[in-house]
This record gives C-alpha cells, sequence and structure tokens, in this order.
C-alpha cells in the first residue's frame, strides 16, 4: 500500500453534512473492516466521510488539508514504531488542536502501553484492534464526536466573546476625552 495520503470520501457530494473520520494505519485491511463497520452510521443525521492515510507524513499532509476533521484512528507502530506518536505531537502541539479526538487504535501495544500512551500524550481513548468490536467502534465514535462537537462549539463562544471584547474596547476608547 503507498504511504502517499489517499482521501477516501465515502459522500463527497454535501460533505459538510458529514463527520469526517481519519483512519490512519498502514494496513489497508483495517480501513476497509472499518468502512464496512461503519457503512450505515449516523450520529445527530450526519454520516462519515472517510479519509484514509498509510503513514504518519500522509495522515498530517491530510490534516493540512482537512483541519475539520472530527475524529482520527490512529494506528502507532507503522512506517516506524513510533510513527502515531508524530501524528499526535503534529495535532497538539504543532497545530495546537485540542478539538480534534484521536483514538489510539494499536495492534501491538506492547509497542505503545496503555498507561504510558494515555498519560504522556493528549489521546481521548485508547483501544487495541482486537478488542475494538463494531459494537465499541460505535460506542468510542459517538462519544469522540460528541466531545469534537462540544469542544468546537466552546471554541466558537470564546471566539464570538473575545471579538465582543474587542469591540466593546473600541467604543470605550472613542468615548475617552
Amino acid at each position: 500500500m503507498p504511504f502517499a495520503a489517499a482521501s477516501e470520501l465515502a459522500h463527497p457530494n454535501g460533505a459538510e453534512n458529514h463527520w469526517k473520520v481519519m483512519m490512519v494505519d498502514d494496513d489497508s485491511q483495517v480501513h476497509q473492516v472499518t468502512k464496512l463497520a461503519l457503512r450505515r452510521f449516523r450520529f445527530q443525521g450526519r454520516r462519515l466521510s472517510f479519509l484514509s492515510a498509510y503513514s504518519a507524513q500522509a495522515a498530517i499532509e491530510l490534516l493540512q488539508t482537512h483541519p475539520d476533521t472530527a475524529l482520527i484512528f490512529l494506528d502507532i507502530v507503522m512506517e516506524t514504531s513510533d510513527a502515531g506518536f508524530q501524528v499526535i505531537e503534529q495535532v497538539r502541539d504543532r497545530m495546537a488542536n485540542r478539538a480534534l479526538q484521536i483514538v489510539v487504535r494499536t495492534g501491538q501495544p506492547g509497542e505503545a502501553p496503555e498507561e504510558l500512551v494515555v498519560l504522556k500524550y493528549g489521546i481521548n481513548d485508547y483501544q487495541t484492534k482486537v478488542e475494538l468490536t463494531q459494537q465499541k467502534l460505535f460506542t468510542t465514535l459517538v462519544t469522540g464526536l460528541r466531545a469534537f462537537q462540544y469542544l468546537t462549539e466552546l471554541q466558537g463562544s470564546l471566539a464570538a466573546a473575545k471579538q465582543r471584547c474587542r469591540e466593546l474596547e473600541q467604543v470605550m476608547e472613542q468615548l475617552r476625552p
């Protein structure tokens, strides 16, 4: 499988009415199985648009193109044993994106021990591929999308409040003798 970014929008028409979910894994079967398991998924009347990346670099490039991605299912061990951590650092540190929900989904938990990953990195959930049944995938996705929605709404409210404060400061400046 190539390591180039491969955008695979499940529903390209009207994508603004869809939740963008990125799968980052070097195993194409993981992408296929996830899409199959979630093909009928809806949350708040919206379907999913899938973005697929097969390497850390491809994921970073896709995130720059799709900053409105709501959730990432992220493998850690891909082209290197810590490739997934590079994506987390890009999202949390360089992009300063706290709303994007990051779900580590690993097939090699020994390479990325749960306790270490949860404490050290700004992830929102940790699942092993073996344990992530269709039902758990559904639950993980709903809770992640709900958190993303709350955080983006909060960010929007804060931005509006800051703008209002700036406007009030300008009015106060004009009223000063």
